[in-house]
């Protein structure tokens, strides 16, 4: 099936495994417009007021979530779709990583490869959650970088190795700092985090590359039933200690993302 003939979610799903079950690669920015357009999501970019360089960029948005019921009622498809929606907020984090990867191709011509939970659940008791499944088949299609929620040594040695690797070869890295999305945010709406105990090491991994790059926050909010992304000014990795750096960016993603208003 060709991808301008993918209408649902539920298509693309059945196409990103079938490539999965190959061992074929796929194309993330032109399954990110598919998302998008199979979700019906309207949303609106905010540039920064500064100059972006053409770097390779850690771009890191917000990790966040609709309200419940909106989240619900917005959700196209079957009635499974839409209780799934409510259960799993896998959907979301598609549809926010699909927003960013368009948006930031725009700003920055780069290929994008982002952070994967590389142990993630794709059952609840007997039921299949069909967005996470594909969420798992995404790490190997498009050549993301999978995280486990625990890892040793060897396994924060290969990450740093990751990072290093991605960003030698020009590409953009896609990350959540906060980690995944909190039981609150998926009921009541997103609400901001403190970044993952993680993210300061992700900071460190970049600086030891030692490759000219940038770190972009981006906020994310919800008003008047579209997605409004706000990139902020680049942040310079080597400017700091990598917590200084961590902080700097979180600071500025609450920042940039507004207060959630649901219309």
């Amino acid at each position: 099936m060709r991808l301008e003939d993918i209408c649902s979610m539920a298509e693309l799903m059945e196409a990103i495994g079938r490539s999965a079950e190959k061992g074929e690669k796929r194309d993330a920015l032109a399954d990110a417009h598919v998302c998008l357009r199979a979700n019906q999501v309207n949303y609106i970019v905010k540039g920064s007021s500064g100059q972006i360089a053409d770097l390779p960029t850690l771009i890191t948005p917000a990790h966040f979530v609709r309200l419940a019921i909106p989240r619900f009622l917005a959700t196209p498809g079957d009635i499974r779709e839409r209780v799934e929606s409510l259960i799993s907020t896998s959907r979301e984090t598609m549809i926010t990583t699909a927003l960013v990867t368009v948006a930031s191709h725009e700003i920055i011509n780069r290929p994008i490869k982002w952070f994967a939970e590389g142990d993630l659940k794709t059952t609840m008791g007997p039921f299949t959650l069909r967005d996470r499944l594909l969420q798992r088949n995404a790490i190997g299609v498009y050549d993301q970088i999978p995280v486990k929620a625990s890892f040793g040594r060897d396994e924060a040695k290969a990450l740093q190795r990751d990072i290093g690797d991605a960003l030698r070869e020009g590409c953009n890295i896609g990350v959540y700092p906060e980690g995944r999305v909190s039981w609150r945010s998926s009921i009541f709406g997103w609400r901001m985090e403190p970044e993952h105990r993680s993210f300061a090491g992700v900071i460190l991994a970049v600086q030891r590359a030692r490759v000219p790059c940038q770190v972009l926050p981006v906020g994310i909010c919800y008003q008047k039933r579209q997605f409004v992304l706000s990139f902020g000014d680049a942040i310079d990795p080597t400017a700091g200690k990598p917590r200084e750096i961590a902080q700097c960016t979180m600071e500025a993603i609450k920042a940039l993302t507004s207060s959630q208003v649901e219309i």
